[in-house]
């Protein structure tokens, strides 16, 4: 496990703080709120993580991290909230690395009619996440959300998400009020929702 100097997260007053950013973005899909800036972990993709993690999980919750080859991260999640292991399908929360291949998210539960809010919370991690579209558009997805919380369509930008992982995402959503919410982080510990409730439509830029 690679710690950085600062590992002082408050489990209240920065939890809170966090809860809130990550509140405020499901709320209003496609924006973006931005991590406090406490580092735990040297590797920004697990710092992001951890924090969240911190955050939102307790010793009821199940979660899996996808690409935890060293299972660093998450034996430092199970011990900081009692968040207990778990494969896939059981997961209330996976953590993953959308920029390579996650063919393992469609085995996420998405709920069920009588209790949708049981679908899985995905946190995936990208390269960059805009609401502005960048200059060059080389190297991006546009992805389109309608739905709750925004007027008329939105569009957003995503740098180093893979193709498959977009096709889940719009497969997922599509029987609200099945489906899984989805919290975006980029290398600048930007983060980014998109709920159950939004459609998606998505486009790679070449």
């Amino acid at each position: 496990m690679n710690l950085s100097v600062r590992g002082d997260f408050d489990p209240v007053f920065d939890a809170q703080k966090i809860f809130r950013l990550i509140l405020d973005c499901m709320a209003r899909p496609g924006k973006i709120n931005y991590l406090l800036g406490i580092h735990v972990f040297a590797e920004k993709e697990d710092n992001s993580f951890y924090l969240i993690a911190r955050t939102l999980l307790d010793n009821e919750i199940y979660f899996v991290c996808l690409d935890d080859e060293t299972d660093s991260l998450t034996r430092e999640i199970s011990l900081s909230t009692g968040a207990i292991q778990a494969v896939v399908e059981q997961a209330d929360f996976i953590f993953c690395d959308g920029r390579k291949e996650q063919a393992d998210l469609y085995l996420a539960k998405p709920g069920t009619p009588d209790s949708p809010d049981q679908g899985a919370t995905v946190i995936m991690y990208v390269d960059g996440l805009l609401i502005e579209k960048p200059d060059v558009g080389e190297g991006y997805a546009t992805i389109g959300l309608s739905g709750p919380g925004i007027d008329g369509k939105k569009e957003i930008w995503i740098a180093g998400i893979h193709h498959d992982n977009l096709h889940w995402l719009a497969l997922q959503n599509r029987d609200y009020p099945l489906g899984t919410d989805t919290i975006l982080v980029d290398l600048e510990g930007g983060i980014m929702c998109i709920p159950r409730s939004s459609s998606v439509t998505w486009e790679v830029n070449r």
